[in-house]
């Protein structure tokens, strides 16, 4: 998969773009299937040195959050508000980050995974924890035969 250029869209959708949520949890999963299985593509993720993303913001507490009612998220009441006013707060707040500095992807994986940024959903960090663990269990797996990376 390599050779036909899907694993670096991949692992650029997924940790290099500012896609929604659901776009890099889906790009995770399709890094994990291409990985499972194949040692270039497992080392190629390896190799592969990127500049992340800014992270999507944390989510902001306010005082209507502590009156949601139990059946709803406060996240379904503020979904109209936050599509009404993304083009005005999400730009502006990009536009003032400075560029991050370039790092291996797995690092970038990790961070996800373990939820250093808040502004992550439940579903991309999981799809990161197991892209992760695709990758460090083919190690071992590779280790248990006898092939050391």
């Amino acid at each position: 998969m390599y050779q036909c250029g899907i694993l670096p869209l991949l692992i650029n959708l997924s940790l290099t773009s500012n896609a929604p949520q659901r776009v890099k949890a889906s790009a995770f999963y399709a890094l994990s299937e291409l990985i499972r299985l194949n040692k270039a593509n497992q080392d190629e993720l390896s190799k592969a040195i990127i500049i992340p993303a800014h992270p999507p913001p944390a989510p902001q507490e306010d005082a209507s959050s502590a009156l949601t009612p139990p059946g709803r998220s406060s996240a379904q009441f503020s979904r109209s508000s936050f599509q009404a006013s993304r083009g005005e707060r999400g730009s502006q707040s990009y536009k003032s980050q400075e560029p991050r500095e370039r790092c291996p992807a797995i690092v970038e994986i990790v961070a996800i995974a373990v939820g250093q940024y808040p502004g992550c959903t439940y579903s991309v960090r999981a799809a990161a924890t197991c892209l992760f663990q695709v990758r460090f269990l083919a190690s071992l797996h590779d280790k248990s035969e006898g092939h050391y990376n």
